[in-house]
This record gives structure tokens, C-alpha cells and sequence, in this order.
């Protein structure tokens, strides 16, 4: 994992896990769309700009006490980084969360332009190879 997307990506899962969601946002360009996808059925299907996924993470990080995500397994195809990460949480009533999923993140310029949230890593994989 030599890449810069892929390191860019690795310093926003630090920071994220560090729960410093404002150096998070700001490996992200300003013209940033991220969708969620189908996992999350509560939320939009997409926001738009840093104020957009801000806005997100509000609505996303309210029911847990605590949140974890691990990266599994990392593929950079071309501008595309594919993970397979661990989502774990606790929701503030005590109900844990232990699921893989997987994540599609596409960059320019060392800033992240897309994000799209997967079942699994198979889909992720799918979905970059179909769209690189």
C-alpha cells in the first residue's frame, strides 16, 4: 500500500477513529459527494460538499456511545481505494454492532471526491472495476 490515495485514506481513518471529524473533513475536496448506500436506509441517498458530509456525520454518530472502524483489507485501483473494514459500535441503550462492510473511495488531487458505502467488499470491488 505504497499509493498517496491510499495513505490519504489511512491518516482520514485515524482521525475519524480519533473522532476529530474536522482534520477528517478536511482530506476531503469541497465538491465531495458521499453515498451512504443501501446499508443505511435512514439516511439520504447522497451529500454533497464538506457542510453535506459534516451534516452526516452528526445524524450517523448520534445513537452510538462509541464507534470503530477497521480497515481489513485495502485495493487501490487506479484513483479508486476499495476497503473491507470492521464496523463496530455501541449504541448510549448498550446494543453492540459487529459487521464487515465495504467502502469504495474515489480521489484527485490527494483529496477524497467519492465515497460509497457497500454490503461487502465484494460489491466495492465490483462497483470500482465496473466504474474505472
Amino acid at each position: 500500500m505504497s499509493g498517496a490515495n491510499a495513505r490519504a485514506l489511512l491518516r482520514a481513518f485515524e482521525r475519524w477513529n480519533a473522532s476529530d471529524l474536522d482534520a477528517t473533513v478536511a482530506e476531503l475536496a469541497d465538491d465531495v459527494r458521499w453515498y451512504p448506500g443501501e446499508i443505511f436506509p435512514d439516511f439520504s441517498e447522497v451529500y454533497e460538499g464538506r457542510e453535506g458530509v459534516l451534516a452526516f456525520f452528526d445524524s450517523f454518530l448520534e445513537p452510538w456511545k462509541w464507534i470503530s472502524v477497521e480497515i481489513v483489507e485495502l485495493r487501490e485501483l487506479g484513483d479508486q481505494v476499495v476497503v473491507h473494514v470492521r464496523f463496530r459500535a455501541e449504541s448510549h441503550e448498550g446494543a453492540g454492532v459487529d459487521i464487515n462492510l465495504g467502502q469504495r473511495y474515489r480521489f484527485r488531487e490527494g483529496l477524497l471526491t467519492r465515497f460509497h458505502g457497500y454490503a461487502t467488499f465484494e460489491q466495492a470491488l465490483e462497483a470500482a472495476r465496473a466504474d474505472a
